[in-house]
């Protein structure tokens, strides 16, 4: 499975771009997100990519940022959403503002991108809401035990003799607030200050 291509752009259009790699030309499935990031023709880009399987044929997305992949796949997690929807998220509103939509449950703004009635703005708010830092308009991670910071805050802390469910709630509350990206010591301190209240 592919992370990422990088490579010649060969044909650069709305819906697609072709990149040449060595001897191959990978067609690419993309968002206006990052069709209006794109160098010119001939010029080298990289694309963070997915592969899906559509009617027993592999089809290829790409992404310019991670971030804008991990937008693109949280969405087609939620029910009834598919990629062609994920897809027109992406190509129908700015990043930061499309996050701060959902964050704030503004359905009237989301609805109005092409293709996504209301009812599909109401699921894409409810199922969404909790994934997003409201403060630094980011992307939780889908399962945030496979964070390194965020397995070496909980053992640190529950070796110090605090539960495991007390020190969750604390490490979760602590990493959404982290603006500064302190480092381990500093979100250690904050993590015992917070203890310390419960």
């Amino acid at each position: 499975m592919y992370d990422y291509i990088k490579g010649k752009i060969k044909v650069k259009k709305p819906e697609y771009v072709i990149l040449e790699d060595g001897n191959f030309g990978f067609k690419v499935l993309i968002p206006l997100s990052t069709y209006y990031k794109l160098p010119e023709v001939e010029n080298n880009v990289k694309l963070f990519v997915e592969e899906f399987i559509k009617e027993d044929k592999p089809v290829l997305y790409g992404f310019y940022s991670e971030e804008e992949r991990k937008i693109f796949l949280k969405s087609i997690k939620v029910p009834g959403i598919g990629t062609k929807t994920g897809i027109a998220l992406l190509s129908g509103m700015e990043i930061e503002k499309l996050i701060e939509n959902i964050v704030n449950h503004n359905i009237k703004e989301i609805s109005k991108i092409p293709g996504i009635g209301k009812k599909t703005a109401e699921r894409l708010c409810y199922e969404l809401k909790d994934k997003f830092s409201q403060k630094k308009l980011k992307i939780y991670d889908e399962k945030p035990e496979e964070n390194e910071i965020y397995n070496d805050l909980i053992s640190a802390l529950t070796n110090l003799g605090y539960s495991k469910k007390s020190v969750e709630k604390i490490v979760d509350k602590v990493l959404s607030e982290n603006n500064n990206n302190e480092n381990i010591k500093g979100l250690i301190k904050k993590a015992l200050t917070m203890l310390s209240k419960v």
